[in-house]
């Protein structure tokens, strides 16, 4: 893989989102699915935190994605979240996540 697909790969594993203690209550997943010259390459890094302010902020692949967080309410397993990279670019959703992490729209510009 040369230096920019590996750059493109490991871009998601560098989030702005605040980590404070032992007992984590919202998660983000990045994955990405590359194809590269006919190889297919796919790698998933989960990164688990409790969130300090209402809406999470991830800088990844030249996108800034915010997401609601649990500090808005109850939420009893957390606000988590996928974020695919892939040729069609960057795709936001919910793997667990309630009304109250929905509060804040998932959105990636």
């Amino acid at each position: 893989m040369n230096q920019i697909c590996k750059k493109f790969v490991f871009a998601g594993a560098f989030l702005t989102v605040g980590l404070s203690s032992v007992a984590y209550a919202d998660s983000i997943f990045i994955k990405t699915e590359l194809d590269v010259v006919g190889n297919k390459i796919s790698e998933v890094k989960e990164v688990h935190f409790t969130p300090t302010t209402n809406v999470l902020v991830v800088d990844v692949a030249g996108k800034k994605c915010s997401f609601g967080s649990s500090t808005q309410g109850s939420v009893p397993k957390g606000c988590n979240y996928t974020i695919t990279i892939d040729g069609a670019g960057v795709i936001p959703s919910a793997r667990e996540a309630d009304d109250t992490c929905m509060k804040t729209p998932m959105v990636c510009k």
